[in-house]
């Protein structure tokens, strides 16, 4: 079954409307999407190139050894999300939240960061490389192992924030 089709049946299931609860294991997707509820949603070993997600709650989404290239995410919440072993690869991230969110063993790679915020997250081997962003905000943000090589904020605010190489 496509991922496409795996995805929308995901977010019916968040709306009681039918579907069933996703897993995306093993697949490619090169699809758009717009509104949708993916809270819970599990995505591995999934390759997602030139992707769109606007306006899609990725609340405790668990997101494994997965890549994002040229990805856009626009308007997107991943609260409590867990991301791990995954690349993303020349993408966009544009008013974008991660509360309390969990990223590991990850890397972002030459992405646009604007007006994102990142708060009361954990951070575990995470590489920003090259990546470039405005109104960047880190609220009580911990992490260990953490790379910003080549990476650059016009405007960033980190408060409170524990984060070490």
């Amino acid at each position: 079954m496509p991922a496409k089709i795996l995805i929308q049946d995901h977010a019916l299931w968040r709306q009681g409307a039918g579907g069933a609860q996703a897993g995306v294991a093993g697949m490619s997707d090169a699809s758009s999407y717009t509104g949708l509820d993916l809270g819970l949603i599990t995505i591995s070993d999934t390759t997602f190139t030139g992707s769109g997600f606007t306006q899609i709650n990725f609340e405790l989404a668990q997101i494994s050894a997965s890549r994002f290239l040229g990805c856009q995410f626009i308007d997107c919440d991943f609260s409590q999300a867990s991301i791990s072993g995954s690349q993303f690869q020349t993408c966009t991230f544009t008013r974008c939240k991660f509360p309390r969110s969990h990223l590991s063993s990850s890397v972002f790679s030459r992405c646009a960061f604007q007006d994102v915020v990142f708060e009361q997250g954990h951070w575990h081997d995470i590489k920003l490389a090259e990546c470039q962003g405005d109104q960047v905000n880190a609220k009580q943000l911990t992490g260990k192992g953490v790379s910003f090589l080549g990476t650059s904020f016009k405007t960033a605010f980190f408060d409170g924030c524990n984060l070490v190489p």
